[in-house]
């Protein structure tokens, strides 16, 4: 079996290995061939536009920022306050919002703690009162009332007291029995004037009697 290769020689080998060796320089001098001016031509006119569009990219002016008048900041602070106001609960007819638990609990430790007093926990309440949960408003007037037998009347005369109690009234269907039960032993104890809240007391335990012990 004879066979001619590509540098036309005679091979005495078979036909397949013949075929094997043509491919391989074929394809060889196509990778080792150099690109025709056709594709350098396509080359440069693909840089050419690419270095075009930078340049009038990089010439173009710069868009001016518009200038705000004073007014315009004044209106921008004015929505500020009010949407402090509205998270804050500040505002007539807008329930305060509750802080997150984490806070909460905290809260809740620095009330019951050891080194607790009346004033420090009045003091608590006036500074974050409106953010509290309805536990720890029932823990703060259980607390209050617990540390004040001995100062009943300051306690009584207090004006943080009516403020506590306002609050309690309006959280007062957010209690559970024992917040319950303490908000009217506390407020009983210190004395304080609080006759809506005893009927709204009233109200919220009399279909739940059966969870109280």
């Amino acid at each position: 079996e004879r066979g001619f290769c590509a540098w036309g020689k005679v091979c005495h080998v078979r036909e397949k290995t013949v075929l094997r060796e043509m491919w391989r320089s074929l394809t060889w001098r196509k990778r080792s061939s150099p690109p025709s001016r056709l594709e350098h031509g396509r080359r440069d006119e693909r840089f050419e536009g690419g270095r075009d569009q930078r340049r009038e990219h990089a010439s173009r002016p710069l868009a001016a920022s518009p200038r705000r008048s004073r007014r315009d900041g004044d209106e921008r602070r004015a929505r500020s306050r009010s949407r402090s106001r509205d998270r804050d609960g500040s505002r007539k007819g807008s329930p305060p919002q509750e802080a997150p638990m984490r806070q909460q609990i905290a809260w809740g430790k620095q009330i019951a703690g050891r080194d607790a007093t009346v004033q420090s926990n009045l003091r608590l309440f006036e500074t974050h009162g409106r953010h509290f949960n309805a536990r720890n408003l029932s823990t703060t007037a259980h607390r209050v009332a617990k540390l004040g037998t001995k100062r009943k009347e300051r306690v009584m005369n207090d004006s943080r007291m009516r403020d506590l109690a306002a609050f309690c009234l309006r959280r007062v269907s957010d209690h559970d029995t024992q917040g319950l039960a303490n908000v009217a032993w506390a407020f009983a104890t210190a004395r304080v004037e609080a006759p809506e809240l005893f009927d709204a007391i009233a109200a919220a335990a009399l279909p739940r009697l059966g969870e109280f012990n």
